[in-house]
């Protein structure tokens, strides 16, 4: 369980102000981390929270938000704090209210995600790794995009699997 007093003065750092009358609502849809519907001064908050030892992740989605956000193709939810409290880790953002997808908005969707992903960049890779999940993901700069696709995400899940367990012929043939 989270540490909703730390968590409380911690937000408040970051000018948040977690309204006492009302008890964070918990949010379905993760199995790594807990998800929550905070009321705040600022209106309502998404909050993820894990024990202390998860910051790294948070840390890491919150850059790559802010670098989702910056593509200024699609919406993304504003990064409002992340950090340590007590004993739990969170990532704090804006609550971003989801109304039933229309073929129109899909349609939109489509185009701004095909947007996001026509961005350029000098180099393949990112100035930090990262997780899939409680995956580590390594993203080492690379002048060449198959070389990175290759090492950075096939070849790396590839050994993954390996070390738990899983070879044959997927592993024989793809890391060759």
């Amino acid at each position: 369980m989270p540490d909703w007093r730390a968590l409380s003065q911690d937000l408040l750092q970051h000018g948040i102000v977690v309204d006492a009358g009302n008890r964070p609502e918990p949010v379905a849809g993760g199995d790594i981390n807990a998800a929550w519907r905070l009321a705040t001064s600022a209106g309502r908050v998404f909050l993820k929270t894990s024990d202390a030892s998860r910051i790294d992740m948070f840390s890491a989605e919150a850059d790559g938000l802010r670098a989702l956000a910056g593509a200024n193709a699609v919406r993304v939810p504003q990064v409002i704090a992340c950090g340590i409290a007590g004993t739990t880790s969170y990532i704090a953002m804006e609550w971003l209210q989801f109304a039933r997808a229309t073929r129109d908005m899909e349609e939109v969707l489509g185009r701004q995600l095909a947007k996001m992903h026509r961005t350029r960049a000098e180099r393949h890779g990112w100035h930090r790794d990262n997780t899939i999940g409680l995956t580590p993901q390594p993203n080492a700069w690379s002048d060449d995009w198959i070389a990175f696709f290759r090492e950075q995400r096939l070849i790396h899940q590839l050994r993954i699997a390996a070390s738990n367990g899983f070879g044959g012929e997927l592993q024989r043939e793809g890391m060759q």
